[in-house]
């Protein structure tokens, strides 16, 4: 990722990455998803019988899986650009604010 070929500013980009953090972070909550707890999100994203299922609930859990798939791309796009990573969506306020509390 060069942003001498690319028309979007850092500026620009890290607000999209900070609007996708949010919406991961929203889903998250919203799907009872802990994205702290890795086996939560590694059964998420291993499970590929999202895709054939029909039902709200399955293409919700879908599309959180394709944002934090997403969110993974950027990440590595990033580093590899010598770019830093920015906020992980567990960084965001809005997680904070969300976060199952721990007892």
């Amino acid at each position: 990722m060069d942003y001498d070929d690319n028309p979007i500013s850092p500026n620009e980009f890290d607000h999209d990455l900070h609007a996708l953090n949010r919406e991961i972070v929203r889903l998250a909550y919203i799907l009872k998803i802990d994205l702290t707890n890795p086996a939560q999100t590694d059964r998420l994203l291993s499970d590929d019988t999202l895709y054939q299922s029909k039902d709200s609930l399955s293409k919700e859990l879908l599309t959180l899986k394709g944002l934090l798939l997403l969110r993974g791309e950027l990440r590595k796009e990033r580093m590899e650009s010598g770019l830093p990573d920015g906020e992980s969506p567990i960084d965001e306020e809005v997680f904070k604010q969300l976060a199952p509390k721990k007892e």
